[in-house]
């Protein structure tokens, strides 16, 4: 009998372990499980959020729009288009347009005087360098 009590002992212990491995296992598959639909939960939250800020932008533009489109039925509003959009001018109106150089623009916002060009001599010396002007015998 204490033979039968020992192998009934170690069949038991054996489906405990059995058991405790499955329920381990389903433990494990169920945590990714909970894991992965988490980060989707996530992940749709900021699409969500990204869709929102996005509406929210758009309701603006809309807005802008349709107040552009209500100026736009002012004789006003059309003139003033027509003028600095297509340069159109009325019949007993010339058109003048001032154009300047980028340098120009920088110089003059400072309060400085623009600085005259440089000559194509100047900018020859310049880039030559002084050692070839000593070696070819000239100064």
């Amino acid at each position: 009998m204490t033979k039968e009590r020992g192998i009934s002992k170690v069949r038991i212990q054996w489906s405990r372990v059995t058991l405790v491995v499955v329920l381990a296992f389903f433990l494990v598959e169920a945590s990714l499980a909970f894991e992965r639909k988490l980060v989707l939960h996530q992940e749709v939250h900021e699409h969500l959020l990204k869709a929102r800020a996005e509406l929210a932008w758009l309701q603006n533009q809309n807005l802008a729009l349709k107040e552009e489109k209500e100026a736009l039925h002012h004789p006003e509003k059309i003139e003033q288009l027509a003028r600095e959009k297509l340069g159109l001018t009325k019949p007993h109106e010339i058109a003048v347009k001032i154009i300047r150089k980028a340098s120009d623009d920088r110089t003059h916002e400072q309060g400085n005087p623009p600085k005259p060009s440089k000559g194509l001599w100047e900018k020859i010396k310049e880039e030559l360098p002084i050692q070839w002007l000593l070696k070819s015998g000239r100064s």
